[in-house]
């Protein structure tokens, strides 16, 4: 009798046990459901030389970089600046919050990454958590390349500087999806700077099928406009628009257009002085404190906390055809991504880090336990 008890009080023990395993691994490659704002640990890495650091003088100036971070929607984004503010320099901060982010409201202008200039405000990182949006919102690279060196001249005088651009990217697919559900609730849409002077085509020929983009939009519908920005947006923020005539379907053929996009974009994505990708955050966090000798107090990964959310993409991975329609509408973003994470995993084993290339699939499926 006593060693029944015994057995079952074990069994009882194990099951426990291997129940607790077993959510920790879960949640482990869930990054989808709720947010939270996590102390980063030590890396344990050997820090190799291949992929030369870029060194900064962040508070004084005397190397006269600025940082400059291109958000393109629903990647991330906000995270990765929100965690750029707890950066470090041999232990010394190098910005610091001015008030609690606790809204969108108060998260613009909420921090302060001072250069140590006389009279002068100016930072030495530009996002909409320091200068809010100087040059538009959500402006593409080009924009940024235009409007920062005279904006700054203008704000604070002239001097020699050197923008430097840094973004992340996500999987088209579910970021695709993300922007759905965010124009589902908030029902507007971005419009962006001119091109030459010029309104681009897009905005104007993008009317045709507003009528269909509106709060508690279908996919069905959110998926038939052509003309729509969230196809393809991350190429198209990171391409020279302009040389792919303002994308004007009268300027050149579609795949003449997209060549020059696709192409654009790689070669920009590659000459940033660093990216990081959605889907590993964390690697990203250490691909930055590599590259710019710095360390961060914390970093926030982004998740998901919409549960309907979580239950469209597991139902899309789940869907050949679906998936392969999303798949097509954004199909320069599809190439993108694959360059940009070979890109990123060859850069991070040059500092001995490896990651899963497959890390999505688990991701997306494990929010089956969730749902």
């Amino acid at each position: 009798s006593n060693t029944k008890i015994q057995v079952f009080a074990w069994s009882v023990f194990f099951i426990v046990l291997l129940t607790v395993i077993l959510s920790l691994y879960v949640d482990q490659f869930n990054p989808f459901i709720g947010t939270n704002l996590i102390p980063f640990p030590e890396a344990e890495t050997v820090v190799g030389d291949v992929w030369d650091r870029l060194e900064i003088d962040f508070r004084s100036g005397k190397n006269n970089i600025i940082l400059a971070f291109v958000h393109i929607q629903k990647t991330g984004g906000k995270s990765l600046v929100k965690s750029f503010l707890s950066v470090q320099k041999r232990g010394n901060p190098l910005c610091y919050m001015i008030r609690n982010i606790t809204n969108d409201h108060n998260y613009l202008n909420s921090g302060r990454c001072y250069i140590d200039l006389p009279k002068s405000q100016e930072m030495w990182f530009v996002s909409e958590t320091t200068y809010g949006w100087p040059c538009g919102v959500h402006p593409f690279l080009i924009d940024w390349k235009s409007c920062l060196p005279n904006l700054f001249e203008r704000k604070f005088g002239k001097r020699s500087r050197s923008f430097h651009f840094f973004t992340i990217i996500r999987h088209p697919v579910v970021r695709y999806i993300s922007e759905f559900y965010h124009l589902r609730r908030v029902g507007n849409w971005v419009r962006h700077n001119l091109c030459k002077g010029k309104k681009y085509l897009r905005e104007v020929n993008q009317a045709n099928c507003l009528h269909k983009i509106r709060r508690n939009v279908s996919l069905k519908d959110f998926m038939s406009c052509p003309e729509s920005w969230s196809n393809n947006r991350q190429t198209l923020i990171l391409a020279d628009v302009d040389k792919a005539g303002c994308l004007d379907p009268s300027a050149l053929s579609t795949e003449e257009r997209d060549s020059i996009l696709l192409a654009t974009a790689k070669k920009n994505l590659e000459q940033m002085v660093f990216f990081g990708v959605t889907e590993y955050m964390k690697e990203s966090v250490l691909l930055v404190e590599h590259r710019l000798d710095v360390k961060f107090g914390s970093f926030s990964q982004p998740l998901i906390k919409d549960l309907s959310i979580a239950d469209l993409l597991y139902k899309v991975w789940n869907n050949s055809t679906l998936y392969k329609e999303i798949s097509s509408i954004n199909y320069l973003d599809m190439q993108l991504y694959e360059y940009g994470l070979k890109l990123f995993n060859r850069r991070l084993q040059q500092i001995r880090i490896n990651i899963d290339l497959k890390k999505i699939d688990k991701e997306i499926y494990s929010l089956n336990f969730r749902i």
